[in-house]
């Protein structure tokens, strides 16, 4: 079988861009695209190794590994209507604040079971906020 340089290339890309778990970072920015984006913060499914996922309900992503940051995680929405959930099951250690940035058009965002935060932020001025529910969270 041969392999172009330019398809080696391109799975090296894909491999590099979904997963980011060198070293935990202070601060982590991961900006959705413009879709009608249905995203899910969850575990990456081993609770021990520090990883988390943003994962697309919809298919209008691809999914992003990466490793918990300590001082803050901040989540862009990008234009579309979007919906964005946390889910906090097997997220251990998360000590960053979390500030989800809603983008044009009518987004919501569900933040359940996650403890220790230092806090969450909600920041929806350019679309239509359909607000923040944050649901059994220490």
């Amino acid at each position: 079988m041969v392999l172009r340089t330019s398809a080696i290339l391109g799975l090296l890309l894909a491999v590099a861009f979904q997963t980011d778990n060198a070293h935990a970072a202070a601060s982590k920015t991961i900006t959705l695209n413009n879709n009608a984006n249905q995203a899910i913060l969850e575990d990456d499914g081993i609770t021990t190794n520090n990883l988390v996922r943003i994962r697309s309900l919809n298919n209008s992503f691809t999914t992003v590994t990466f490793e918990l940051p300590t001082s803050e995680l901040i989540i862009n929405l990008g234009g579309g209507d979007d919906t964005f959930t946390v889910n906090g099951n097997g997220i251990t250690g998360f000590t960053a604040k979390l500030t989800i940035n809603g983008g044009a058009g009518n987004d919501t965002a569900t933040v359940e079971r996650l403890i220790s935060t230092q806090g969450v932020c909600w920041n929806d001025t350019v679309g239509t906020s359909q607000g923040l529910t944050i649901r059994n969270c220490k």
